[in-house]
């Protein structure tokens, strides 16, 4: 049993969704990926996101605005 609590799962979203949800663009998601700060999960052409990591991403950005 992990941190997801068993079987369910994990939150997957796409470029647009982060881009939504943060009101960003989609180049700057996909900058974060080169930068390896995002690691994108492959199929063919589609590419997702666990929702968890981009949850610590944002927080550890947010950390480190605050230490600045």
């Amino acid at each position: 049993m992990g941190d997801d609590g068993g079987n369910k799962m994990k939150r997957m979203v796409t470029r647009k969704q982060i881009s939504d949800q943060l009101n960003i663009s989609t180049k700057t998601v996909s900058r974060w990926e080169q930068k390896g700060w995002l690691k994108p999960f492959r199929i063919g052409k589609i590419i997702r996101y666990r929702q968890s990591e981009v949850d610590a991403l944002i927080q550890s950005l947010i950390a480190d605005a605050k230490r600045s």
